[in-house]
């Protein structure tokens, strides 16, 4: 990607907490990543917050969770 496509794209301010909930999901991936651990459960966490943050709709989100089953 190019900077110019990229931009200005709206990024919504997170709070503290946010952040630290993201973090600790985050950390939490990589620690049962690295025992084999299956983590979809926390990553789904993490997607509802992005989702959550970014106020997308039913619609939107159902489009996305369909695009990422093609890749």
């Amino acid at each position: 990607m190019q900077k110019i496509y990229i931009e200005h794209l709206p990024i919504p301010p997170a709070t503290s907490d946010l952040r630290k909930q993201v973090e600790e999901l985050a950390c939490q991936i990589i620690e049962s990543s690295k025992n084999n651990i299956d983590t979809n459960n926390l990553e789904n966490e993490i997607d509802a917050i992005i989702y959550d943050l970014f106020s997308f709709t039913q619609e939107e989100i159902a489009y996305i969770e369909n695009l990422r089953t093609h890749f």
